[in-house]
């Protein structure tokens, strides 16, 4: 599947979004803690590959199986 930047984007973001909510509400992280370990996390990187697919993946993905 090909995607524009902008397609791709709003995917990665949406992904961070579900990341930090999920951190802010399971590990009690405030906004700010949560903002931090998902964009110095692997995950992250692998989100911004867009060779990895991860994008794609991670919002059929539980949370409970990251490592972030």
């Amino acid at each position: 599947m090909k995607l524009t930047k902008n397609q791709f984007q709003f995917i990665v973001n949406s992904d961070v979004e579900m990341l930090v909510l999920y951190l802010q509400s399971e590990q009690n992280m405030s906004l700010l803690e949560a903002f931090d370990r998902v964009y110095n996390s692997r995950v992250y990187e692998k989100l911004m590959d867009a060779r990895t697919g991860a994008f794609l993946i991670l919002a059929s993905t539980s949370a409970y199986t990251l490592d972030i």
